[in-house]
């Protein structure tokens, strides 16, 4: 990846859009070095005129204390909009920094096109009216572009990218919805009617074992479905209605969410992925991709987005323990490389174990095919054999013929579970799974070609989290 040269505040400037994915207004942000090379970038919305210092006393020094933390070396403050809001912000962030032992190389103001420094007194580098910013097309921002990188024109334009779908697309998808409960309630029909009492059976007992065969009949019908949407992503398709609806619903299950989380890396087609699968989720069932997308998103360098999967699922579930968990990663800042190994981390297989699931072959609930955790390169689980996968339509959209009828069930038999071992129930399914450790002085360095920084985005928010002003 080609690397960008940071000479001037100019140039900073120019390659920070790129940094963070969008273009910044009213925004308050802090670039942190380590030697010669940025460590990271963290955003948040420029508190409103009249906050006193008082009320960003809290957010600030949680702020200043992440990146203390992260042991940088110096930051550049910056504040994007009109001065009578940026320059309390960002010399009272200043003050925080500097009370956290941070060194502030810059303060800058960023107004109508032109940029100040409060700091320096030069005026033949630093002149009354202001410095001209670089306009969009600079060298850097075409070189940034050539590269890959891609700033939007506005946060907004980021979060419309997971706006809910409407029209007849939402009809559509509500529709599908309502034949996947009716295919959930089916399979538990079909599973009632193998279960036979016996003599000397209690009722307790039959219901047990109805709630186990339906459990296993479940994990491995969502197992699938999880294996058939990984290769259709991959491959550059897109479920049509059905399928995501029925995806959804079994993602509900926290067995099938981790299994899809355990199985997730950083590549484009995962982001496309769940990104489609968030805008066609219901409010009912969106928790647990938004919050899929923004563990995916964070380790993939792109904040912005990992911060409005978070709100999503938030919105929709305020207490839904991945998003909470996620919610924190980005509140403190945690830098990805904290799981640089995923998902081969000390203590997964340990609280797997405590589900009742571990995800080996010494497992025998899982299927024959299934690699999910085996070592393989560069440390993502090895995709399952996909034969099995649902086809792709032939004209590469929407299969018109699965939108009337609903997939076939593919109810297990009795002898498909003969060889299963007894379900042991789950232990708090939303209990956090990922055991993170704090970040030291090693951090992930930004690719300058990518979009890179993590965004610790502090957007206005219904939800109690020192991640937003």
């Amino acid at each position: 990846m080609q690397k960008l040269k940071i000479n001037s505040n100019a140039d900073l400037l120019s390659v920070l859009p790129f940094m963070i994915g969008f273009h910044l207004e009213d925004s308050l942000v802090v670039f942190a070095i380590k030697g010669s090379l940025p460590l990271f970038v963290a955003r948040t919305d420029l508190p409103e005129r009249g906050t006193t210092e008082l009320e960003m006393r809290e957010p600030m020094l949680h702020l200043a204390a992440c990146v203390a933390e992260n042991q940088v070396d110096g930051v550049i403050v910056l504040g994007y909009g009109q001065a009578v809001r940026v320059t309390p912000a960002v010399k009272y962030l200043s003050r925080c920094m500097t009370a956290t032992d941070v060194t502030v190389i810059d303060e800058l103001r960023v107004t109508n096109g032109r940029y100040w420094s409060y700091l320096c007194d030069d005026l033949v580098c630093c002149p009354i009216e202001g410095s001209v910013c670089p306009p969009h097309g600079s060298l850097l921002a075409a070189e940034a572009t050539l590269a890959g990188a891609v700033a939007l024109t506005s946060r907004k334009e980021l979060e419309e990218r997971l706006a809910p779908v409407t029209g007849v697309e939402r009809r559509s998808t509500d529709e599908a919805e309502v034949r996947a409960l009716a295919r959930l309630m089916r399979m538990s029909g079909d599973v009632s009617s193998e279960v036979r009492p016996g003599t000397r059976r209690s009722r307790e007992g039959i219901a047990s074992e109805q709630v186990s065969r339906l459990d296993r009949q479940l994990k491995k019908s969502g197992r699938a479905a999880v294996r058939a949407a990984e290769q259709r992503y991959r491959s550059g398709g897109q479920l049509n209605h059905d399928e995501m609806a029925w995806l959804l619903l079994v993602l509900k299950h926290a067995h099938i969410r981790d299994y899809a989380w355990t199985r997730s890396g950083t590549d484009d087609w995962e982001i496309r992925f769940w990104s489609d699968a968030v805008r066609r989720a219901s409010s009912e069932f969106v928790a647990p991709p938004a919050s899929l997308l923004a563990f995916i998103a964070w380790r993939a360098n792109q904040g912005p987005l990992a911060c409005i999967a978070v709100d999503r699922a938030l919105d929709a579930d305020a207490d839904y323990s991945m998003a909470l968990m996620m919610n924190g990663v980005l509140s403190d800042a945690l830098p990805p490389d904290v799981v640089s190994d995923w998902p081969a981390l000390e203590g997964l297989d340990e609280i797997l174990l405590a589900r009742g699931e571990r995800f080996d072959a010494d497992n025998p609930d899982l299927d024959p095919d299934e690699t999910v955790g085996s070592p393989v390169e560069g440390g993502r689980p090895m995709p399952a054999d996909e034969s099995a996968a649902v086809p792709q339509p032939a004209h590469g959209g929407v299969d018109t013929a699965a939108e009337e009828n609903v997939a076939a069930d593919d109810p297990i038999t009795e002898a498909d579970t003969a060889d299963e071992s007894e379900h042991l129930p789950d232990v708090d399914p939303e209990r956090n799974l990922l055991p993170f450790r704090r970040p030291g002085a090693t951090l992930v360095k930004p690719d300058a070609g990518r979009r890179s920084g993590r965004d610790e985005d502090h957007s206005p928010s219904r939800h109690p989290t020192h991640r937003r002003l």
